[in-house]
């Protein structure tokens, strides 16, 4: 796990003496205010690198004051359950550790971790704030697309983008 906080205090006083705030550590990063709540940026990479998603996104998430968690255990091909008990997980432990504002909470995924990102969504509407995916399209086609919005509306904002290089640039 890798997590990034925004703004003094640890969330473990164990770890204070090995954090900086506003740095980036192998396993914590942290510059956090227990008195607010932050709104939270799940990273996750389709090969479980970690550290690369939580990196791209530290300059924006230092700015705008979001808290960023990211996974060694996302995979974008195979099994979703590897993905959803890492989301579980950390959600979990994260929720008690800090002061989460979990109506909040946007999950931003690379290549199949996007598509994983938009079923994940759907099934915490009252959690998920939006869905930011990059290098992959919908996980299913665009009748099944419908199909969810006629059953949820659209309870998530999304953005997505994609580099002409990335190999689901087509989706």
């Amino acid at each position: 796990m890798a997590l990034m906080f925004p703004a003094p205090t640890c969330i473990a006083q164990q770890l204070d003496s090995v954090l900086i705030p506003g740095t980036v550590v192998e396993e914590v990063v942290r510059a956090y205010d227990p008195d607010s709540t932050w709104p939270l940026l799940f990273t996750m990479d389709p090969r479980g690198r970690a550290l690369i998603p939580l990196r791209l996104i530290q300059p924006a998430a230092e700015r705008y004051g979001y808290v960023v968690i990211s996974s060694r255990n996302t995979l974008s091909d195979g099994s979703v359950e590897p993905n959803v008990a890492a989301i579980n997980a950390l959600l979990g432990d994260l929720a008690q550790a800090s002061s989460i504002d979990v109506n909040r909470i946007y999950l931003v995924g690379f290549s199949g971790t996007a598509r994983i990102s938009w079923d994940v969504a759907f099934q915490l509407p009252d959690r998920v704030a939006g869905v930011i995916g990059f290098g992959a399209g919908l996980p299913w086609g665009i009748q099944e697309l419908r199909r969810q919005l006629d059953r949820h509306g659209a309870p998530f904002a999304f953005f997505g983008g994609a580099g002409l290089i990335d190999f689901n640039y087509w989706d």
